[in-house]
Protein backbone atom coordinates (compact mmCIF):
# COMPACT_ATOMS: atom_id res chain seq x y z
CA UNK A 1 0.00 0.00 0.00
CA UNK A 2 1.30 3.48 -0.64
CA UNK A 3 0.59 6.26 2.36
CA UNK A 4 -1.24 9.10 0.98
CA UNK A 5 0.45 12.35 0.95
CA UNK A 6 -0.96 15.73 2.21
CA UNK A 7 -1.23 16.94 -1.32
CA UNK A 8 -3.62 13.96 -2.79
CA UNK A 9 -7.49 14.62 -3.72
CA UNK A 10 -7.47 10.95 -5.49
CA UNK A 11 -8.22 8.13 -3.30
CA UNK A 12 -8.28 5.09 -3.77
CA UNK A 13 -10.06 3.15 -1.22
CA UNK A 14 -10.09 -1.02 -1.06
CA UNK A 15 -13.01 -2.35 1.44
CA UNK A 16 -12.20 -6.06 3.06
CA UNK A 17 -15.86 -5.68 5.00
CA UNK A 18 -14.71 -9.54 6.47
CA UNK A 19 -10.80 -8.50 7.96
CA UNK A 20 -12.48 -4.96 8.54
CA UNK A 21 -9.75 -3.23 7.00
CA UNK A 22 -9.33 -0.26 4.74
CA UNK A 23 -6.53 0.29 2.29
CA UNK A 24 -6.02 3.67 1.21
CA UNK A 25 -3.89 4.84 -1.53
CA UNK A 26 -3.68 8.42 -2.60
CA UNK A 27 -3.02 10.29 -5.92
CA UNK A 28 -2.23 13.78 -6.87
CA UNK A 29 -4.93 15.31 -9.05
CA UNK A 30 -2.62 15.22 -11.71
CA UNK A 31 -1.99 11.50 -11.87
CA UNK A 32 -5.88 10.92 -12.56
CA UNK A 33 -5.01 8.07 -15.37
CA UNK A 34 -2.89 6.62 -13.15
CA UNK A 35 -5.69 6.38 -10.28
CA UNK A 36 -8.00 5.11 -12.74
CA UNK A 37 -5.64 2.59 -13.84
CA UNK A 38 -5.30 1.40 -10.40
CA UNK A 39 -9.07 1.02 -9.32
CA UNK A 40 -9.03 -0.92 -12.67
CA UNK A 41 -6.92 -3.36 -11.80
CA UNK A 42 -8.07 -3.37 -8.19
CA UNK A 43 -11.43 -4.14 -9.68
CA UNK A 44 -10.26 -7.21 -11.32
CA UNK A 45 -8.55 -8.34 -8.68
CA UNK A 46 -11.15 -8.66 -6.31
CA UNK A 47 -13.82 -9.30 -9.09
CA UNK A 48 -15.22 -12.61 -8.02
CA UNK A 49 -14.94 -11.57 -3.67
CA UNK A 50 -17.67 -9.82 -2.96
CA UNK A 51 -16.37 -9.31 0.59
CA UNK A 52 -14.00 -6.78 -0.68
CA UNK A 53 -15.37 -2.83 -2.42
CA UNK A 54 -12.93 -0.66 -4.45
CA UNK A 55 -13.71 2.73 -4.78
CA UNK A 56 -12.14 5.93 -6.31
CA UNK A 57 -12.97 9.09 -4.47
CA UNK A 58 -12.04 12.66 -5.32
CA UNK A 59 -12.07 14.48 -1.95
CA UNK A 60 -10.05 17.65 -0.82
CA UNK A 61 -8.23 16.18 1.84
CA UNK A 62 -7.38 12.96 3.43
CA UNK A 63 -8.79 14.10 6.19
CA UNK A 64 -11.93 14.61 4.80
CA UNK A 65 -12.14 11.06 3.84
CA UNK A 66 -13.79 9.57 6.69
CA UNK A 67 -16.89 12.32 6.98
CA UNK A 68 -17.69 12.31 3.18
CA UNK A 69 -17.12 7.74 3.26
CA UNK A 70 -18.03 7.07 6.65
CA UNK A 71 -18.90 3.77 5.40
CA UNK A 72 -16.08 2.64 4.03
CA UNK A 73 -14.42 2.78 7.67
CA UNK A 74 -17.30 0.87 8.99
CA UNK A 75 -18.43 4.20 10.39
CA UNK A 76 -21.96 3.38 11.62
CA UNK A 77 -22.56 5.92 14.03
CA UNK A 78 -24.19 8.51 11.44
CA UNK A 79 -26.71 6.07 10.36
CA UNK A 80 -27.64 5.31 13.82
CA UNK A 81 -28.58 8.94 14.35
CA UNK A 82 -30.45 8.96 11.44
CA UNK A 83 -32.32 6.21 11.80
CA UNK A 84 -32.66 7.30 15.75
CA UNK A 85 -34.05 10.77 14.68
CA UNK A 86 -36.36 8.79 12.07
CA UNK A 87 -37.98 6.63 14.85
CA UNK A 88 -38.39 9.48 17.66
Amino acid sequence: MVHPKKDDHIFLLILDTKEFTVQIRGFHRKNLGAASEAYLAAEKEHVDNPEIQVVLVSVESIQALRSAYPNYYLDTKQFINVVKKAIS
